[in-house]
């Protein structure tokens, strides 16, 4: 039976901390149940707040899925949670993110511009706008002072992996270790999946054993989550692994098997970049 009146406003609270903690974790069933959970109290109680907030998240889970990051409601269109799942979604699916999503849309909450600007970063990186990305990073850069200090640890592995492995910042392998190993219990940083960011920021700065164990902890979670799409980028950062290795075959492999989960769920961006780099392989 669900709570009315206050009840239900302290009830949606105590679920919004629980479904917080279980997307961080990685466990995405377990989230799902108490967003559910969480947007019906949120409803009773008459705070939009929770019940735009569990629909922000529950698509993020279905995009995760290889579905689409649209969850019923309307009114989570102007939320700047959501604007991010669904730029993420039309890059994949296209190329292209546009409309990047707003700073504007985050209320003016530090930490939560700043993680719109860490987002918008990253999008156009991997739509190939290095320039652009630059330009996101000095804006992100400018907000992260007036950040939280309770909040860093959301952004700070983000900030280091797109200095390091977009934007030719230099880190020795003894920094990054550090940053990766104060994230290693985190599997999810809304859009991003933590594992595969560890993996990849540890690729850059040449620590390949730290690289491997974060992607095949990265891999593990991705199949147990049923997340396929994820699951191919982090096939393609195995590739590159194996190839610092020269490992061709193994390269070869990963990304085939990347290949296939792209072309299944529609993902062209990242099945582009695979038939390029076995492209390059073959050469």
């Amino acid at each position: 039976m669900l709570e009315t009146g206050g009840f239900a406003a302290s009830a949606a609270e105590i679920v919004y901390v629980a479904a917080a903690q279980a997307l961080t974790s990685g466990r995405l069933d377990e989230a799902e149940a108490f967003l559910m959970r969480q947007a019906e109290n949120g409803k009773r109680a008459g705070l939009s707040f929770y019940e735009e907030n569990a629909a922000s998240k529950l698509a993020g889970i279905q995009l995760f899925r290889g579905g689409s990051a649209i969850y019923g409601s309307e009114a989570i269109e102007g939320g700047w949670l959501h604007a991010i799942y669904r730029s993420y979604e039309r890059l994949m699916h296209t190329g292209d993110p546009a409309p990047l999503p707003d700073p504007g849309l985050a209320g003016g909450s530090p930490w939560q511009v700043a993680t719109v600007l860490l987002y918008r970063a990253e999008f156009r990186a991997l739509a190939g706008d290095l320039d652009g990305a630059a330009h996101e990073i000095h804006e992100f850069d400018a907000m992260f002072a007036a950040v939280e200090p309770f909040s860093h640890a959301f952004t700070e592995l983000g900030r280091r992996y797109m200095g390091v492995r977009w934007l030719g910042e230099s880190a020795t392998s003894s920094q990054s270790a550090a940053v990766i190993r104060r994230h290693s219990s985190h599997k999810l940083f809304w859009a991003l999946v933590v594992p595969r960011l560890r993996g990849e920021l540890a690729l850059a700065a040449g620590d390949l054993e730290l690289a491997e164990s974060s992607l095949m902890d990265g891999l593990d979670w991705c199949i147990r989550e049923r997340c396929p799409v994820e699951e191919g980028r982090v096939r393609q950062a195995l590739a590159e692994l194996a190839e610092k290795r020269s490992d061709h075959a193994a390269a070869v492999e990963q990304l085939d098997r990347a290949g296939e989960l792209f072309q299944q769920f529609g993902a062209k961006l990242f099945l582009d970049q695979v038939l390029a780099k076995k492209e390059i392989l073959k050469a």
